[in-house]
């Protein structure tokens, strides 16, 4: 029991950093995503060029990999994504995948991201408009960030 309720905890703490819900609200044209992995690594990733790779993983000591590549088009009301996927695990039977999804222009669309974990579609206008601090402080732009023994602590 003990140990439930300390993990709760742990998770309730991060919660903040682990879910983007509370990113500030979409502004320009420019689509982002952020990819949050089940096994705790996170990806943001500009959209462009309208053709990419977003994941490339691959094991060179046993045959298995994970590729996922996306196709955007812009639409008037948002994006249009296509993504596919080319995975082999440790089943070794190779499989296509493909998910299409649209993010709005008026939300940040949160859906289910293969078995992967889950994808969050957001606006800026431009990468040079992009703050990490959004995604995982949830801070405002205007308070600085000085890392301290491993960590970051906030100074406005």
């Amino acid at each position: 029991m003990k140990t439930c309720l300390s993990l709760l905890i742990a998770v309730l703490a991060c919660l903040p950093i682990l879910l983007p819900a509370d990113l500030a609200p979409n502004r320009g044209r420019q689509l982002f995503v952020l990819i949050e992995e089940r096994a705790s690594a996170t990806h943001i990733i500009a959209m462009t060029p309208a053709r990419r790779d977003i994941i490339a993983q691959w094991n060179r000591w046993n045959p298995t990999y994970d590729f996922v590549s996306a196709v955007v088009e812009s639409t008037q009301n948002g994006s249009k994504v296509g993504f596919t996927r080319y995975i082999m695990k440790d089943d070794y039977i190779p499989r296509v995948e493909h998910l299409d999804l649209f993010f709005p222009h008026g939300s940040q669309a949160h859906y289910s991201f293969f078995d992967v974990g889950v994808i969050v579609g957001f606006y800026r206008n431009s990468v040079e408009d992009f703050d990490l601090r959004e995604i995982w402080l949830n801070l405002p732009p205007s308070q600085s960030l000085e890392p301290t023994a491993g960590r970051f602590d906030v100074h406005p």
